[in-house]
Order: C-alpha cells, then sequence, then structure tokens
C-alpha cells in the first residue's frame, strides 16, 4: 500500500530546536506519523521571509511563506501570498490537506476551493468564542491603563482586540461551515462546531506531548510555597491579574511563596505588551517583586525542571480550547489549580485530578493552592491519579495511529 500524501497548513516550523512557542505538539505527531511510515509529509507555515522559501527538515517537505499581521477585508492575505500557498500545494500534490486550525487565513483557501484536494480542518482555537472572555473581567479603567506605546501604534488594545476577534469570528464560521471533516481534540470545541457546522462529519483525537514529559522522573510533594504558571500569550483572557491577586493573599500565610511565570511576556521598548506593563505596576505596587520571577521563553526540558521543583501550578484562563500546559503538568504528576474553562474541564475533574476555581476568583484560587501546599494526602491523591488519567488519555502510539485511520477515512469518503 502506497503511503498517503499528507499536507499540513499549520503554524508550526518543523525544526530540530524546541523554542517553546505555540503549536509544540505538532512536531511530535510529525514524528509519530513518520515513523509509522504510513505517510509522507508535508508542511506549509508562515516565517520572517520575503518570498516562497523551500526548507526541508528530514523526510518533511517543508514550505515558508512571508507572515503578514493583517489580511484584507475578505480575510485572505494579498494575492501574492495566496499564490505561495497554491504554488506548494499543487509541488505537493497530497492526498489531503490537514489545515491545523481556524485563527487564520488557511482554512479560507480550502474553504473557498482555491484548490480541489480533499481537506480536514482541526480546531485549535475559536476566536470567535473567546471574544466573549478576551478582556479577562477587567474594569474600563484597568482596560485604558493597559495601553501602552505597542497598543497604539498596532492598534491592538484590549478594545480593539475584542473587536479584531469578534470580525474574525465571522471567518471561523465560514471556514467551519464550509467544510465536511472537522476534527474536535475536546467536547468544547466540539459543541461550538456543532452549533455552526451540525452536519460535518466530525472526529476526536488527543494531542500528543513531547517526549520529555514522559519522562521516569515525576513531581514529589515538598509543600515548598512554589507556583510555576505558563501562558503561549500575554492576553489578558490568560489571567495573569488573577494569579498576581491570588498571590497576594497567599503571601499572607506564606511570606517567601514564590510565583515563576513562563512565557515571552517581559519585552522592551515599543514591542512591550501594555497588559504585562500593567502587571508589573501591580506587583510592584501590592509589594510583590521579591515573589514574582517572569523566566521567558523556556523548551520542553526547562518546563520538566520547573514542573519538578514547584508545589502547585496554577492556570488562571478564562477560556481554554484544550489546555497543552494543563495536559503536560498532569503528565508529570503536579497538581493543577485551574479556572474552570471548557479545555480545563475537558482534562481534568475536580477534586480528583485537578482542583478549580470560577475564572476571575482570586480568592478561591488562592484558597486552591494554599490547599495543595498544606495538605499532603490531598495534593499526593491529585498527583497521582492525574498522572495515571495523562498517561492513559496521551499514549502517543495510539494517537498517532487513530490519527492515520482518520486520514484514512476521509480520503476513503473523499474520493
Amino acid at each position: 500500500m502506497r503511503k498517503r500524501k499528507i499536507l499540513w497548513l499549520s503554524n508550526a516550523l518543523m525544526e530540530e530546536t524546541d523554542r517553546g512557542v505555540t503549536g509544540t505538539w505538532l512536531p511530535a505527531m510529525a514524528k509519530g506519523l513518520l515513523s509509522a511510515g504510513a505517510i509522507e509529509l508535508g508542511n506549509i507555515t508562515a516565517g520572517k521571509v520575503s518570498t516562497l522559501q523551500r526548507s526541508d527538515y528530514g523526510q518533511i517537505k517543508q514550505w515558508i511563506v512571508p507572515y503578514v499581521r493583517n489580511t484584507k477585508a475578505n480575510g485572505l492575505p494579498r494575492k501574492e501570498i495566496v499564490s505561495y500557498y497554491l504554488s506548494a500545494i499543487n509541488e505537493f500534490v497530497p492526498d489531503l490537506i490537514h489545515v491545523w486550525g481556524v485563527e487564520s487565513y488557511p482554512g479560507l483557501i480550502t474553504a473557498r476551493k482555491y484548490v480541489n484536494f480533499p481537506a480536514l480542518i482541526e480546531i485549535q482555537g475559536l476566536k470567535g468564542a473567546i471574544a466573549y472572555f478576551s478582556d479577562g473581567g477587567l474594569t474600563v479603567k484597568e482596560k485604558i491603563m493597559s495601553i501602552g506605546l505597542k497598543e497604539i501604534i498596532l492598534r491592538s488594545s484590549i478594545f480593539q482586540i475584542k473587536n479584531s476577534y469578534k470580525k474574525w469570528g465571522i471567518f471561523e464560521e465560514e471556514i467551519i461551515s464550509k467544510h465536511k471533516f472537522i476534527t474536535t481534540p475536546s467536547n468544547w470545541m466540539e459543541a461550538h462546531v456543532k452549533a455552526v457546522n451540525p452536519n460535518a462529519l466530525l472526529y476526536q483525537n488527543e494531542i500528543p506531548l513531547r517526549k520529555e514529559f514522559f519522562s521516569n522522573k515525576r513531581w514529589i510533594f515538598s509543600g515548598d510555597p512554589i507556583i510555576f504558571c505558563s501562558a503561549s500569550s500575554p492576553d489578558c483572557y490568560k489571567g495573569f491579574h488573577v494569579v498576581i491577586r491570588a498571590l497576594k493573599l497567599l503571601k499572607r500565610r506564606f511570606p517567601g511563596v514564590q510565583l515563576r511565570i513562563a512565557g515571552a511576556h517581559q519585552l522592551r521598548g515599543v514591542r512591550k505588551n501594555g497588559y504585562i506593563n500593567w502587571i508589573n505596576k501591580q506587583v510592584e505596587n501590592t509589594n510583590l517583586s521579591g515573589n514574582v520571577k517572569w523566566l521567558g521563553t523556556l523548551n520542553s526540558e526547562q518546563i520538566v525542571q520547573e514542573l519538578l521543583q514547584c508545589s502547585v501550578v496554577a492556570l488562571p484562563s478564562f477560556v481554554e480550547s484544550y489546555g497543552v500546559a494543563h495536559a503536560e503538568a498532569m503528565a508529570m504528576g503536579v497538581p493543577c489549580v485551574c479556572a474552570f474553562n471548557g479545555g480545563s474541564a475537558y482534562l481534568a475533574e475536580n477534586e480528583k485530578t485537578s482542583l478549580f476555581f470560577q475564572p476571575g476568583d482570586h480568592v478561591m484560587c488562592a484558597y486552591q493552592v494554599e490547599r495543595i501546599l498544606l495538605e499532603k494526602a490531598l495534593a499526593e491523591s491529585v498527583s497521582d491519579m492525574a498522572r495515571t488519567t495523562a498517561m492513559r488519555r496521551h499514549n502517543n502510539e495510539q494517537i498517532i495511529s487513530k490519527q492515520i485511520k482518520i486520514y484514512e477515512e476521509v480520503i476513503a469518503q473523499s474520493e
């Protein structure tokens, strides 16, 4: 049987270096598919190039198109960029195009039939749904105080981001409504897809985690007041202000408490994010400067080390479609205190595999963290059940096998 030619339209550059950026599960998926020997894989992504560039990685045929920040009124970038996609697609001649995500324009290329190859849409996030939570519960004054030079120049204030998410939600609905085959890794994604396209053929598969999170190392209770927090972006709906407010309460009981935050959030000059700058002022004004450490971007090995030394992971995001950081922590057996949102509710069960609080409720967040720090039996019980659940769910061999089966079924139904 010949190998199936699968072409990804993704936001991830396949390369050797783990840069700790978004889409970390895609290289793990790619390696698994290639190891299975049934797939010939291609990938088109955007990057810092001025024209279409071929950049193969091992067995993966890969093209990089110029990154564009803004699209036209029809949701697409300029014609030249679209032509690059069409050129690469027609050069690869796929049996199936797998579009990873609807948050950007590639899904419109297949939705509007610029190419005639079968397409599978993978839901990763939904800007239209996020729009309702995008201000993170901040007051109008707090949102205004989060406007800096970057937001003025790029027109990217919290108010403007909310509007842009709402507008893109219209294109997301177009992409979803015009595709027959859609993968929804969590039931939150499934619910939103069914609301738009109840006749779509839906598939479900888990997200593979990077191999470092399946090592023999696992979390051990220490009771040290060290909290780890990670987010892929500095958006206020990620809830950094919630965990900072919780930290202020926790410091009363644990004066030496440490909050260690991973992610490329502390930038300088015109790149400085206004919301993060406002957070910095809140930290300073509440005498928490010695209790907060911004770690910058971490690769998988560095995240593992942070997870092993912390006592609890705090995940205060107002909305998550899946929650890879949550899944990784569970795989290491680290107790998680999470805002109750679609993705986290899918991954864990309250009081068994994680502890939950209502989004924005910093008092309950602090209370749940304190329980983990003080109640060893509870922490170890959550740790054991979380690790067992994650190991069962993120069996990469089964995930890869199921992904190949999904590809075969979509191709067969498209012939």
